[in-house]
């Protein structure tokens, strides 16, 4: 395992590239120096240099490099002679602009750094590069989160590709006289910029002006990186005391292949009896939820559980189950509060967990809210400082404000108000006068209370261990009392009563073979009595009971005996007493043998397994709700007793490991569960230790840790937290985004080796590539991965399913039109709706607009101007539909995303301009969506089928489309030129081809001004437009009857065999008299279609009249390229069986759509004057 650690330790130092883009107050705060070229050519930190220079006349001083400056930074380092520092050879720092003396462009960054690499400073002054210079992924498409773009990751590996880059050890491993120097290192820098850079950095986006600094920048914190500083301290840790971590252990055991852990399969656990509390009783869970449920509370120690949920599989209430049933079982074992934790890199996930365990709908009754006033929810967010705000706008619970609480609360007031909402509820026949007196009565409730379910569990196995007539009545008497004990508690559904009345008439003829067991008992005793006073009656054995008592006597009563038992009715083949007991013990034995085999059928059977079913129901709905609220009061007063025994008793929580664990422990019982990212967690669970004098991780610290998302994490950071949890359930969805890894391949194959992992010969073999089957590996991994090749239990469905772990399959957030995408897209059809299709959406489950837009680049990203306008437009139009659907506001109903920040980035300003700054509409790249969801999902494809088909990045990897039509409730809209679709080979083909079969079109809204004005742009200067709205004549049919025409190419994604029929004998007239017809249509359009025969013959007797049909894999969009110049577009198809009510009319040069049209189509060339017609 530590080897693990340190492996993922050197790819988190090796991934803290310098930020793209930096702040004036962060450049003041790092460890900032200038170097000058001199020093750089030298590779050496030279004496004499200025001690300080000033940036672009601004007031920040940045202090050169000298070796006075170099001594300082190695006072602390005694285990090393180097130290790593990162150099920016390029930064720009930004001019002051202004505008009516306010400064414009607030959001743009003070500094661009576009490019850094990693040098080794030696004690001496000695400077020597170390690995291949890189651009942060926040300035580069597709993963852009920044305020500017500057290329793509496409150009950046194809520059690496080209230009090799030699990688090093450390040189404390290595002597190596050919290392790169730096002189050189800054030259490849400098073509890389020239490769990458789609603009001038000098303006790198409209209104920006920047400055080249004219030194280069050296940080020397480069090695620790706020952000992974505690997990970095935490591998240190551990790497340092070598703690016994079984969790951990278990999570990296596939990288080391050290030890082989149990899998099991989840259906081999009990069913009944595992859950104790629920947040949501009216929520009714799935079997796979169940499932889920089952096996995270089923959880030991040191175990890690990997649960793959795809998008809208009920995640949250799966998370809110562990939670509550953790609380309950706490209390009724008489255990500390469980520490629990919820993390994940994600933010957005983040505020789903807070939110979950803060907005819940309790119920009016005293029971079920906080007695606790001042505290909302059941966890508390440990947000840094910078989030305190935006976690106030959202009244999220931080721990700020519980310390705070715990600080300022009157503990008096709150006594009373505890004890009073306690003496309101039980109702005593003694008033309870004290918080303990409150909490000990509470807790015997809910005992009380739980010994219910406790009896469910336990119903089958005493059932299968009765063994004596006692046990039997035990049994039946218990089952009386239960029954009778439910019906004063809660109603019962009319269901779970018969279920009851069957299970119950099961059990009364077990009742009557106990009666005839109480019968035998009676027929002994009369038996032997008859026998006795036969003996005593008889006249000469009534003087000897030594002849009584002799074979001989016995033989001589017989006859006496036989007509005695024969008057009562009594068997008269036994007449001795030995005879008649063994006789009627023989009976018993045999009929309680047959009772005891009747009562195994019956535990065995379906009447039992069905009541089990319905009492499982009941429990959830109407009981475990109660405990839950019982076990969190019995807490809030446990609290407040220690509140009061400890702060307000001048016993103050220190920074020591034993106050440390015993504030956690406090706080964990009025909010059980902490909430933070896996960068922030493991800094809140540190202390202070004093004999060291350095924070140290809090290990095992935790119960359980849930990290959701775990798909978006990457393992070196996720594994630090595994090391403060006895216990981890990872929830995550390996088709949804990937992390963003910032090291790579070559890095990480150098971190596996220098970590001792592998050997150099391992690390490029057989054992390099089984080590990227793990999921560990830092350039390409995730930690839900690296979970799935550790999972202690497995689905039972397990051929079904690839990936290990346990899999959510029931969707619940998605019509089914939309799942059926992302089955297409991911899942091999595994995920099962739970909705139908209806909805309150205005709008199909599927729609497309096609958009005739034109794709130009914009510093490294893209923009579509037109396409964004319609957008925008149709968004404005279609508010008031939205809002009255929804009876909410558009901001919580529709989301828009897109491929390209610079197409989201002038999306926004449309819609700002639009529906107004404060609209509240998310407009983002598919990123900015991720863990998030709305009922009508708009996406913006961007991309334009020009002349040359260009890869889309979107088209290579499906997971970014599946976030995007996941994230859609209602209705998912694909808007753009869908011609872009049809050359898509990968993922966008799958989508094009659903598009083609379920989709359907919508109408644009009205254009205006602003978008005519861009018809120069897409169609050419000397090109005309306008909007026809709904034309009185078939514009298709007029183009077909037009004798000037000479060829025509029609394409459609649609077809009904009326509009086939009138059509087609249009194009036949015109075949036959020489033009040359060509039809377009997609394979599906036709194979799938109802009429797929009559539209065959159809075609045959076309092409028997001179049309060719060409059948393309998919055709989306509608459009008519006349030879005269004139394009036709519209967004309904030609061949339904209504007319198009809007067509935009363009004029322009002849060859322009023509072209167009042969590259998305993969056409051969048309004649000079050729007609393209498209419909859908």
């Amino acid at each position: 395992m530590i080897k693990a650690i340190r492996y993922f330790a050197f790819s988190l130092i090796d991934s803290q590239s310098a930020d793209a883009f930096v702040s004036r107050q962060k450049m003041n705060n790092a460890l900032a120096f200038e170097v000058t070229q001199t020093q750089l050519d030298e590779q050496h930190v030279c004496e004499g240099a200025v001690d300080v220079t000033w940036i672009a006349s601004q007031p920040v001083g940045i202090a050169r490099l000298t070796e006075k400056e170099l001594a300082r930074a190695f006072q602390d380092v005694t285990k090393t002679d180097w130290i790593k520092a990162e150099v920016l050879p390029a930064v720009y720092g930004r001019d002051a602009q202004f505008r009516h003396g306010a400064r414009t462009h607030q959001w743009a960054p003070d500094f661009i750094n576009a490019v850094s690499f990693k040098v080794y400073l030696h004690r001496s002054g000695q400077m020597i590069s170390h690995g291949r210079p890189r651009m942060a992924r926040e300035c580069l498409e597709p993963a852009g989160q920044g305020g500017v773009i500057l290329g793509t990751i496409d150009d950046l590996d194809t520059f690496y590709e080209e230009n090799p880059y030699p990688e090093h050890e450390h040189p404390a491993q290595s002597e190596d006289q050919d290392r790169i120097t730096l002189s050189e290192t800054l030259r490849y820098c400098e073509r890389l910029l020239k490769s990458v850079c789609r603009g001038s950095l000098e303006s790198p986006a409209e209104g920006l002006r920047y400055k080249k600094l004219e030194n280069p920048i050296l940080l020397l914190n480069g090695d620790r990186d706020a952000s992974i500083k505690a997990l970095l301290s935490v591998y240190d840790s551990i790497e340092t005391l070598k703690p016994d971590l079984p969790c951990l252990e278990r999570f990296t055991s596939s990288m080391i292949g050290s030890k082989s852990y149990p899998c099991i399969s989840v259906s081999t656990l009990r069913t009944t009896g595992i859950k104790w509390g629920t947040l949501q009783p009216s929520v009714t869970l799935s079997d796979d939820q169940t499932r889920a449920v089952h096996a995270s509370l089923s959880m030991k120690e040191g175990d890690v559980l990997a649960i793959n949920g795809p998008p809208g599989t009920g995640k949250t209430a799966i998370l809110k189950e562990i939670v509550a049933s953790a609380v309950v079982r706490s209390v009724l074992t008489n255990k500390p509060p469980p520490l629990m934790a919820i993390s994940s890199t994600n933010n957005q996930a983040i505020r789903n967990a807070m939110q979950s365990l803060t907005k819940f709908s309790g119920g009016d009754s005293e029971l079920h809210q906080r007695w606790i006033q001042e505290v909302s929810g059941f966890a508390v967010y440990a947000v840094s400082q910078y989030g305190e705000s935006l976690a106030d706008e959202h009244d999220l619970f931080t721990l700020r404000r519980l310390d705070e609480l715990e600080g300022n609360l009157d503990i008096p007031q709150a006594t009373v108000r505890f004890t009073r909402k306690a003496n309101s509820f039980l109702k005593p026949k003694q008033p309870l006068t004290s918080v303990e007196e409150s909490c000990a009565a509470l807790k015997e409730n809910l005992r009380k209370q739980a010994r219910t379910q406790a009896w469910v569990f336990r119903l089958r196995s005493e059932m299968e261990n009765c063994r004596t007539p006692n046990d039997l009545k035990g049994l039946i008497e218990r089952f009386t009392a239960q029954k009778t004990y439910w019906m004063s508690q809660h109603s019962l559904s009319h269901e779970f009563l018969s279920s009851w009345a069957a299970l119950f008439k099961d059990l009364s003829s077990i009742a009557v073979s106990l009666d005839q067991l109480i019968e035998l008992d009676d027929q002994m005793a009369e038996h032997t009595k008859v026998i006795a006073s036969t003996l005593n009656a008889h006249p000469l054995l009534k003087r000897s009971k030594v002849l009584a008592r002799s074979v001989w006597g016995q033989r001589l009563a017989a006859p006496a005996v036989r007509k005695a038992l024969g008057e009562l009715k009594l068997d008269i083949g036994f007449v001795t007493r030995p005879a008649a007991e063994n006789h009627y013990k023989a009976l018993k034995k045999q009929r309680l043998s047959s009772a005891v085999q009747m009562l195994k059928g019956i535990a065995r059977g379906e009447t039992l397994k069905h009541w089990s079913t319905l009492a499982e129901a009941a429990l959830a709905e109407d009981w475990r709700s109660d405990w839950f609220w019982l076990a969190i009061h019995i807490r809030e007063g446990e609290w407040l007793i220690e509140l009061r025994d400890t702060l307000r008793a001048k016993d103050p929580d220190k920074r020591t490991q034993d106050k440390v664990i015993r504030r956690l422990t406090r706080q964990a019982k009025i909010v059980p569960v902490i909430v933070a990212t896996l960068h922030r967690l493991p800094k809140v669970l540190s202390h202070w230790d004093v004999a060291r004098q350095a924070e140290l991780p809090l290990f095992n610290v935790l119960d359980t840790l849930i990290i959701d998302e775990a798909g978006q994490s990457a393992p070196d950071v996720a594994a630090a937290s595994l090391a403060l949890t006895q216990k981890a359930v990872l929830f995550g969805d390996r088709a949804q985004l990937e992390p963003v890894w910032s090291v790579s391949e070559r890095e990480d194959i150098g971190n596996r080796i220098a970590s001792g992992l592998l050997t150099k010969q391992q690390a490029n073999g057989h054992k390099g590539s089984q080590f990227g089957a793990t999921g560990g590996a830092t350039s390409a991994g995730s930690a839900i991965w690296l979970a799935q090749n550790s999972t202690c239990f497995n689905d039972a469905r397990g051929e079904v399913h690839r990936e290990p772990g346990l899999w959510l399959t029931m969707n619940r957030r998605s019509v089914p039109d939309i799942l059926g995408l992302s089955n297409e897209l991911c899942y091999e059809g595994r995920l099962t709706a739970s909705r139908s299709a209806d909805t309150l959406s205005p709008f199909p489950g599927l729609s497309v607009m096609d958009i005739a837009g034109r794709c130009t680049e914009s510093m490294g990203s893209r923009v579509n101007p037109l396409e964004s306008m319609m957008i925008a437009n149709w968004v404005s139009c279609q508010r008031e539909a939205i809002e009255f659907a929804y009876k909410k506001p558009l901001a919580e109903c529709l989301a828009i995303v897109t491929p390209f920040k610079a197409q989201a980035d002038h999306l926004r300003a449309r819609i700002q301009r639009q529906l107004g700054k404060d609209n509240g509409v998310t407009v983002g790249t598919i990123h900015s969506l991720q863990g998030a969801e709305r009922p009508v999902i708009v996406m913006s494809l961007t991309y334009t089928a020009e002349a040359h088909p260009q890869s889309m990045f979107f088209d290579r990897n499906p997971t970014m489309l599946n976030v995007a039509a996941s994230r859609a409730q209602d209705s998912f809209i694909v808007m753009g030129d869908l011609d872009t679709l049809t050359r898509a080979q990968g993922s966008a083909k799958v989508l094009a081809e659903h598009l083609q079969t379920k989709a359907s079109p919508l109408p644009w809204s009205p254009w205006h001004s602003d978008m005519t004005s861009h018809v120069a742009t897409i169609w050419g200067a000397e090109a005309t437009a306008s909007i026809i709205h709904s034309p009185t004549d078939n514009a298709l049919i007029m183009a077909l009857s037009d004798e000037t025409i000479g060829s025509i190419i029609v394409s459609t994604s649609a077809m009904e065999c009326e509009s086939l029929q009138r059509l087609g004998s249009e194009m036949n007239r015109a075949a036959r008299r020489g033009c040359n017809v060509t039809l377009l249509v997609g394979q599906k359009t036709v194979m799938s279609h109802p009429d797929a025969e009559r539209i065959g013959r159809g075609f045959d007797a076309m092409q028997s009249n001179g049309v060719s049909i060409r059948y393309m894999s998919t055709v989306l969009s509608n459009r008519a390229c006349l030879s005269n110049g004139m394009t036709l577009i519209t967004s309904e198809s030609w061949f339904s069986h209504l007319m198009p009510t809007q067509i935009l009319l363009v004029q322009n040069d002849q060859g322009h759509e023509a072209s167009r049209m042969t590259a998305a189509y993969n056409l051969s060339p048309q004649p000079e004057e050729s007609v393209v017609i498209e419909a859908s």
